[in-house]
């Protein structure tokens, strides 16, 4: 008898440890439950993420690309999340990206090339200007419009840090550029208009804290 009570109180107890178990959620279901209980018409699935120092919060930090689906609908979205979590993987804080196209990290392979040649709607992430945080350095599309974007955390959000047109550092984007080559040592990018002989150069500003421009040939 005692036995036999013994093996039912050890099944009990295997029974409560794989309950426990199964109810233990991972860190991707956890980022998944957070997006979709903000936006309950959603589902989300991760398509991919990638860790890095990118708001020097001192916490982990991740960058989720979501793909994303309208219940009862064919509707299609993609964005992309930044994720603050903590030790025991609590997600602290979250924050948006303007960029939410796939993407293709890399830092290792931005410093085996001198020439930007990444897939349309991709990203190159790095921490180009050296200032300890990770930038993402993109192209995006929309029809025949092709842009390109230096993005970091500044400020407290995820924003442009590159000049435009006319030096405004408000108004997003290059339109229409080429990226032809990176200066490690100066940390400046060179771009070349698609429809005209522009060239300008961008060159990162510590004291500023911006890419500024200056234009090479009209």
């Amino acid at each position: 008898m005692r036995n036999r009570t013994i093996c039912i109180l050890s099944i009990f107890l295997l029974s409560i440890i794989c309950l426990s178990c199964k109810n233990e959620l991972t860190l991707e279901r956890k980022m998944i439950n957070y997006e979709e209980h903000k936006h309950k018409r959603w589902k989300h699935t991760i398509d991919s993420t990638l860790e890095g120092n990118f708001t020097d919060s001192g916490y982990r930090e991740i960058l989720v690309f979501f793909n994303l689906v309208l219940k009862n609908d064919t509707v299609k979205l993609n964005e992309s999340k930044l994720f603050i979590v903590d030790k025991n993987e609590k997600i602290l804080s979250e924050y948006d990206l303007f960029y939410y196209n796939y993407i293709v990290d890399d830092r290792n392979f931005i410093k085996e090339i001198d020439k930007f040649d990444i897939a349309f709607n991709n990203a190159v992430i790095t921490d180009f200007n050296k200032n300890g945080k990770l930038e993402l350095i993109y192209f995006a599309g929309e029809g025949s419009v092709f842009t390109f974007y230096i993005e970091e955390f500044k400020n407290g959000k995820f924003q442009h840090i590159c000049q435009t047109y006319d030096g405004d550092l408000n108004i997003p984007g290059l339109y229409n550029f080429d990226l032809t080559h990176f200066d490690f040592e100066t940390k400046s990018l060179y771009l070349s208009d698609r429809e005209s002989p522009e060239k300008i150069k961008l060159t990162w500003n510590p004291e500023t804290e911006f890419y500024e421009k200056e234009i090479l040939q009209k």
